[in-house]
């Protein structure tokens, strides 16, 4: 019965991403994920069973990889030590997957959704800079609480353009940098960065410029605990610095920050607050020791409403700052993409070469 449960589920999977050509292919514990891989052809559909796939797993065209998921009660995870979408790789899908390492994207018009990722991805990098476009890294754990290494960071040139990125509605345990050229353009939107707190420095839960600059990205409906903002530029400038305008985002507004270091003005339409945010943090209460379970929001807190639906001005209608917030709300779990089918009747006996009835109940995990 599984194995027909999973088979259905993926050709609804297929059908619904408009895949009819592709092949479904399953890995499953003790597979060779870089060898499976390997003889996959370009758009072909890779569903991994839990299990752990200690590789640096390198992709070349595109694909989709499924896991089931992460923090779960049953089901168990697919680990990976490290990915790469390299050159070649565009229009991949990642999703249901915990990535141990680093997350490297090398290509464009990917979708990163609903992994756990304990390193750092890298977007434009793998071994050098690569111009990407049209990227989209959306509903993601990054678990890596190393205040020293930023969980997202955009490009790694001063002199390498990142077009037209979105990152949205990830919860960030510690922070996000930017090193890209000054005419890269891209949407931070609906994040978390360091709920805990617990990483409190000079770039922990912090936006970081590292080079280059950020004055056509924008940022709306975040939430920045531990601190704001420190810059590790070599000129010594600092976001809204009045001496260097490439530092200052293009849009920065509905924002919610914690706590402001002396020298900084926030600009207007962002909130200083520190009330509670979180239901879980920073004391678990009402059994909520879920990792990403304790992200929910406080019901009476800052955070409900003070947000804005694209293209985020004040006459928008309102939504909650965080992850929770806009239009891809974060999934608990990391439940990933894709039809979930939860009930399959199937006739146990069959005459040979009849026609059979089966009953089937699914719900989108959209």
């Amino acid at each position: 019965m599984k194995t027909r449960l999973l088979f259905l589920s993926i050709i609804l999977f297929i059908i619904s991403r408009g895949h009819l050509k592709a092949e479904t292919i399953s890995v499953v514990n003790g597979d060779d994920l870089q060898a499976k891989v390997d003889s996959a052809s370009a758009g072909d559909i890779l569903v991994i069973s839990a299990g752990q796939y200690l590789q640096t797993v390198k992709i070349d065209k595109k694909l989709t990889l499924i896991g089931p998921g992460y923090f779960k009660l049953q089901g168990g995870t697919a680990y990976i030590n490290s990915i790469w979408l390299d050159v070649g790789s565009d229009g991949s899908m990642l999703t249901g997957l915990v990535v141990s390492g680093n997350l490297n994207i090398a290509s464009s018009n990917n979708l990163v959704s609903r992994n756990k990722i304990d390193g750092t991805l890298y977007l434009g990098y793998t071994t050098i800079n690569y111009a990407t476009s049209n990227n989209k890294v959306v509903q993601n754990y990054f678990g890596s609480q190393n205040s020293s290494i930023p969980g997202i960071k955009v490009g790694s040139s001063s002199i390498v353009i990142q077009t037209n990125y979105q990152i949205s509605n990830n919860v960030v345990m510690n922070s996000i940098g930017f090193a890209h050229s000054m005419y890269s353009t891209g949407l931070v939107v609906n994040n978390i960065f360091d709920p805990d707190s617990t990483n409190i420095g000079n770039s922990a839960g912090q936006y970081i410029s590292v080079s280059g600059g950020i004055s056509s990205v924008s940022f709306y409906n975040n939430i920045f605990k531990g601190g704001f903002c420190h810059s590790t530029t070599t000129t010594g400038s600092t976001i809204f610095s009045t001496s260097n305008p490439l530092y200052h985002p293009l849009n920065f507004k509905y924002n919610i920050i914690d706590t402001v270091y002396a020298g900084y003005t926030i600009p207007v339409d962002n909130l200083v607050t520190t009330e509670r945010i979180f239901a879980g943090y920073p004391t678990i209460i009402n059994g909520m020791n879920n990792a990403d379970a304790r992200i929910l929001l406080d019901p009476t807190g800052p955070a409900v409403g003070f947000g804005r639906s694209y293209p985020y001005s004040g006459s928008d209608p309102t939504t909650d700052a965080g992850v929770f917030g806009g239009s891809l709300p974060y999934v608990l779990s990391g439940i990933p993409i894709g039809p979930q089918v939860y009930e399959m009747v199937v006739p146990p006996l069959a005459a040979t070469n009849s026609t059979i009835t089966v009953k089937v109940k699914a719900r989108s995990n959209n």
